[in-house]
């Protein structure tokens, strides 16, 4: 990969307990700019390092910015910057859902 490669992933499926992550190569950065889920049931959690999970509280829509559930609706338009040691992994709460991404190359 090269800066201003595509990096992406817009029709990936994942099962609880099972997770998806999205992580870069090693010396590569990444920015992520839109998240999508077919789901309630999906969770946003970061990892640092390979230190233990954390949830990513994202804005529930009333501004209390306690809902850590991914959807469609106030997750679209961010700015997150990925590294092989600073990724995110996605996590179905329950049953099957769909997932996709988008973003760039630094």
């Amino acid at each position: 990969m090269a800066a201003g490669d595509i990096f992406s992933n817009m029709a990936q499926t994942v099962t609880n307990p099972a997770t998806i992550t999205i992580q870069p190569a090693a010396s590569v950065s990444v920015m992520i700019n839109y998240i999508s889920t077919d789901s309630a049931n999906t969770q946003l959690w970061g990892n640092h390092a390979g230190l233990l999970s954390y949830a990513m509280f994202q804005n529930d829509g009333n501004g209390a910015g306690t809902s850590v559930v991914l959807n469609w609706q106030n997750n679209n338009n961010m700015k997150l910057f990925l590294t092989n040691s600073d990724y995110i992994l996605v996590l179905p709460s329950a049953g099957a859902v769909k997932f996709s991404y988008s973003g760039i190359e630094l």
